[in-house]
C-alpha cells in the first residue's frame, strides 16, 4: 500500500518495484490525496498496465487518515506500507516474506531497511529480535513501517490515531497488542526495502520527538524516565555523538546490496 499526494517524482519507482515482484498474489493499493501534479495520471496508466493495482483519490487529513481510508480496500492477509519513493530490495522480496509468514503463523513480520542518504550513500539498518520487545521503544526508536508486514485483521481492529502527524504508526504498534506475548512477531533477518531519508519524520525532528514522548507517556508511563534519559543524550551536543556511535555499532552495517 502507498499513500501519496503530489508524489510523481518517486512514485513510479515504487510502482515498478511492486510490479516486478515474482509473487503473483499481490494487491497494490494506492491512496491519493487529491494531487495537483501528474501523480494520478501516472497511477491511472499503471492501473491499466497492472490489474492488481487498486486506487482511490479523495480528500484526507494527512498520511495516517489516508492509510485508514485505504484499509477499506484491503482484501489480502498482510499489509506493508511503502512511501512514494521506497522500493523493494529485490524481485523476490515478497515471496520470501510470504514463505516466512506461512511457516511462522506470525501476526507481523519485519526485516531490515536500507537507508539512502541525500548524497547517495546507502547503509543497512538492522532490526533484530530486540526490536520486537516493548522495552525497545523506550530508546525513542521503533520499527519503520516500510520494514513491517502486518496481519490485516490487526490493522482492522485498531486504526491509526490521526492526532499524530508523524508517529501514529508508533502509537498503533504500542496500542494494538502487537507486543502481546500471545502474539508472534517474526524477525526476518534480511533487508526489505530501500528507504530515502527525505521523509516528514526525518525533516521535522522536533515534532517527531514530541510525538514519540507522547506515546511513551500514554502507554509506558513507568518507563518514561528511561526514555527521557535517551532524549537528553540525543539533544546534548557532546553526548549525542557517543550515542550515535553506539547506535551505528549495534544497528548499522555497510550496505552490500547496492542501491539500484
Amino acid at each position: 500500500m502507498t499513500v501519496v499526494k503530489n508524489g510523481e517524482k518517486g512514485l513510479l519507482k515504487t510502482i515498478e518495484s511492486v510490479a516486478g515482484q515474482d509473487y503473483e498474489n499481490i494487491e497494490y493499493i494506492i491512496k491519493d490525496g487529491l494531487s495537483t501534479d501528474g501523480t494520478m495520471d501516472m497511477v491511472r496508466a499503471a492501473a491499466e498496465k497492472y490489474p492488481f493495482i487498486k486506487f482511490v483519490s479523495a480528500k484526507d487529513d494527512g498520511i495516517y487518515d489516508a492509510m485508514n481510508q485505504a484499509m477499506r480496500l484491503v482484501t489480502g492477509d498482510y499489509v506493508n506500507f511503502l512511501n512514494a519513493g521506497d522500493y523493494y530490495v529485490s524481485d523476490y522480496c515478497i515471496s520470501r516474506v510470504v514463505l516466512a509468514a506461512k511457516e511462522s503463523k506470525a501476526v507481523a513480520l519485519y526485516g531490515d531497511i536500507v537507508y539512502i542518504h541525500k548524497n547517495g550513500k546507502t547503509e543497512l539498518r538492522r532490526y533484530g529480535r530486540l526490536c520486537a520487545k516493548r522495552i525497545y521503544y523506550l530508546t525513542g526508536d521503533c520499527i519503520n513501517h516500510q520494514a513491517l508486514f502486518t496481519a490485516t485483521k490487526l490493522l482492522r481492529r485498531e486504526h491509526f490515531d490521526t492526532t499524530y502527524k508523524i508517529c501514529a504508526d508508533r502509537d498503533w504498534m504500542l496500542k494494538s497488542g502487537l507486543f502481546d506475548t500471545k502474539m508472534k512477531m517474526k524477525c526476518l533477518g534480511f533487508p526489505i526495502v530501500y528507504y530515502p531519508l527525505d521523509g516528514v519524520s526525518v525533516i521535522n525532528k522536533a515534532q517527531y520527538s514530541a510525538e514519540a514522548a507522547m506515546c511513551i507517556r500514554k502507554y509506558m508511563p513507568a518507563g518514561y524516565p528511561f526514555f527521557a534519559v535517551f532524549e537528553f543524550v540525543r539533544n546534548n551536543k557532546l553526548l549525542k555523538h557517543v550515542l550515535h556511535g553506539v547506535y551505528k555499532v549495534l544497528f548499522i552495517r555497510k550496505d552490500r546490496i547496492g542501491a539500484q
